[in-house]
């Protein structure tokens, strides 16, 4: 440990110095042009500052690769840009396109939309009763993962397209599998009330008389059920094995009804009947044999196919049209013949979707202001904070109990008529709001300098509001910045607004807000910006998302931080991104730690057990260290021919390999070793150096 940390100092010493920094994570560059006296900091000269040097085309090349795939530049790429600054422009257009790339910007999209910090428990509300998903571990994973990516595989799907990355504030299409189309069908037909009660579409559609008996039928021991959207109460289900509960339950394995299930389901009806697509078959409560208890649950093949869960395509979510009936959430080969899911709900762009919804949970007694709040960070990039200049048109919907502070009126007298679009809407668990007194209260807008009050179609109105409004374009330049630079822009910096107005300009095509970001000084450092004055260069950790694909490139692996049981709990305690509640930018850790080192290393070391010496064809051979070395270098630490850094890193991983050797480490463990420490060398586990 103590001769790998030593090795490590030399390493971080080489590499900082061909790299023209000064040793710190982040510093004060000046402005490079004079503006700034060479004696201070711009408006207290008595704070030394750092005088401003451009960063070389490997360092930059090497962030902006990395950051975009995870993959390192190539020798020809080096050169090129070397040559030619202006061809960066290019290769990220080729970056941003390609599968890496892909895969990179679906993580960001998830995050920057506020989809992924969820479990299946966080969509309970939104169901109603309390009730859960319940069945197969498999399909209540890849169903709560669908939940997560739809918004994120539609924006890489406009993105590709050149579509405007706005109208998803207000699209009504979404990339959507036959699953989530079965699970909004679902909960579209649960019809959650602002108590949390559930009046459950199809129970209700049963005549009244029939209602206590009201269930459908499970057949133990048949591949498929058959499907009569007619008459859904005579349903027979079939479910694999057969004897699938008989042996913990021998009981019912005598019953009479011990092949057929008849489950009455009542106010559970949909939540029972859908779960079962999940694979899980609940109690039997017709059985209640001398002593015994009902036929417990049991799980069971889903009704899901595994291709439903995959089969990805763009869906219009639409209302009925007159006399039309909402899609039933059992009919999977119609859904999966369907380019179109309908549903009373309105469902529009990324703040109505379930994902949305289980992050930003309410209550009755904050009705939906955190849930707008939230909209607002994501659109627009702005929180409230009671300081807008921004009048209301109208109190309309103003809740007098909380207003009636006047330390708290100046933010409610805003966000309150606001937050009425989705009470307009939805009920407070996001069901179909149907009170007609609600209904009535327009929402009304009022936001960095934008009012207008809604036409009576809640959250319909409000996606249109946020689509057209002229900070789009400002916020999401800021988003993929603070992405890239592990720190926000300045907003006032000349260099930002002409990245984001160059975004506007083309039609927020996001393919142009990635070219003009990533080839721009404010990530590259080629120049110095107003954003270097107020905050300075940051050279990053590179945390769980970035480090896990880099390395998974790097190395030709599937999933560098899942290759076992430990190193999955090991990845589990990088830093990763994350976002909070009423907070304008994301949550990201750009020091280092000793935790940090602890955790990287650890990585590193598990990682080794896969790469060197495994196989017929390693990876990595103790059998030709140098050309493993080699290797390292060039993969692993990212050093391709033609930088300058990679000669002294060379150098310093066989001198390593050596000592190791000469203190009687086998050659495999001293290759190991080796291979830890560029593993866990500055530029594999940071960006921006």
């Amino acid at each position: 440990m103590h001769a790998t940390l030593r090795r490590l100092v030399c390493v971080l010493s080489v590499l900082l110095a061909a790299s023209g920094c000064d040793g710190k994570l982040t510093g004060k560059p000046g402005t490079g042009g004079g503006d700034t006296p060479a004696g201070g900091t711009p408006g207290n000269p008595d704070v030394p500052q750092t005088p401003w040097e451009p960063v070389s085309p490997a360092v930059y090349l090497g962030k902006v690769k990395n950051l975009l795939t995870g993959v390192p530049p190539t020798p020809a790429e080096l050169a090129a840009v070397t040559a030619d600054p202006s061809t960066l422009r290019g290769m990220v257009d080729g970056w941003v396109a390609s599968p890496e790339g892909q895969a990179k910007l679906r993580v960001f999209f998830m995050q920057a939309f506020q989809q992924t910090q969820i479990t299946r428990n966080e969509l309970v509300d939104q169901i109603g009763n309390g009730d859960s998903l319940d069945g197969s571990g498999t399909a209540q994973t890849n169903l709560v993962a669908n939940i997560k990516e739809s918004v994120a595989r539609t924006a890489l799907a406009w993105t590709a397209a050149g579509k405007p990355l706005n109208e998803l504030a207000r699209t009504r299409k979404l990339q959507l599998t036959t699953a989530l189309m079965s699970y909004l069908a679902f909960v579209d037909a649960r019809g959650v009330t602002d108590r949390g009660s559930v009046n459950d579409r199809y129970y209700l559609s049963l005549p009244a008389v029939e209602r206590p008996d009201a269930g459908f039928t499970v057949q133990l021991g048949v591949p498929t059920g058959k499907v009569d959207p007619a008459n859904l109460q005579t349903q027979v289900w079939g479910v694999q094995p057969a004897t699938a509960d008989a042996g913990t339950f021998p009981a019912c394995a005598t019953a009479p009804n011990s092949t057929t299930r008849a489950l009455k389901s009542r106010a559970n009806f949909s939540r029972d009947l859908f779960n079962l697509l999940l694979g899980h078959v609940p109690d039997d409560p017709s059985f209640t044999g001398a002593g015994t208890l009902p036929c417990r649950a049991f799980n069971t093949t889903p009704q899901f196919l595994d291709s439903d869960f995959t089969d990805w395509r763009e869906v219009t979510m639409r209302a009925p049209a007159s006399g039309e009936s909402p899609s039933s959430f059992w009919d999977l080969a119609k859904l999966r013949a369907s380019s179109e899911v309908v549903v009373t709900l309105p469902r529009a762009g990324f703040f109505t979707t379930p994902a949305f919804f289980a992050n930003w949970q309410t209550n009755p007694s904050n009705q939906d202001r955190v849930t707008m709040n939230q909209t607002l960070i994501v659109a627009l990039g702005k929180s409230f904070d009671g300081n807008g200049s921004t009048v209301p048109i109208s109190e309309n919907g103003l809740d007098e109990e909380h207003a009636s502070d006047p330390a708290c009126y100046a933010c409610h007298r805003t966000l309150d008529p606001m937050r009425q679009f989705f009470r307009q809407s939805f009920t407070i668990q996001y069901g179909l709001q149907t009170d007609a007194g609600v209904i009535a209260q327009n929402g009304e807008f009022a936001f960095d300098g934008v009012t207008a009050t809604g036409t009576g179609r809640g959250v319909l109105d409000l996606a249109d509001l946020l689509a057209t409004h002229p900070r789009f374009a400002v916020a999401w330049a800021q988003k993929l910045c603070t992405w890239a630079d592990s720190a926000p822009c300045s907003e006032d910096d000349p260099e930002f607004l002409r990245v984001a107005n160059a975004f506007r300009d083309s039609g927020h095509d996001f393919r142009v807000l990635a070219r003009e970001m990533f080839s721009s000084p404010l990530i590259t450092g080629t120049a110095a910006t107003k954003t270097f004055t107020d905050r300075g260069y940051v050279v990053s950790i590179s945390r769980a998302d970035h480090l896990c694909a880099a390395l998974s490139s790097r190395l030709g692996l599937t999933n560098a931080c899942q290759v076992n049981g430990t190193t999955r709990g090991l990845s589990a305690t990088l830093p990763a991104d994350a976002y909070s509640r009423g907070s304008e930018t994301p949550v990201l850790t750009a020091d280092t730690s000793l935790f940090y080192r602890s955790i990287t290393e650890n990585l590193c070391r598990a990682l080794a057990d896969q790469v060197v010496d495994v196989g017929t064809t390693p990876r990595f051979s103790s059998k030709t260290p140098a050309a493993a070395v080699d290797d390292m270098v060039r993969s692993v630490m990212a050093l391709v021919d033609g930088d300058a850094r990679q000669a002294g890193a060379t150098t310093i991983l066989n001198e390593h390999y050596a000592a190791a050797v000469k203190t009687g480490a086998t050659a495999r463990d001293a290759l190991k070793s080796t291979f830890v420490l560029a593993c866990s060398s500055p530029t594999a586990v940071s960006v921006g150096l």
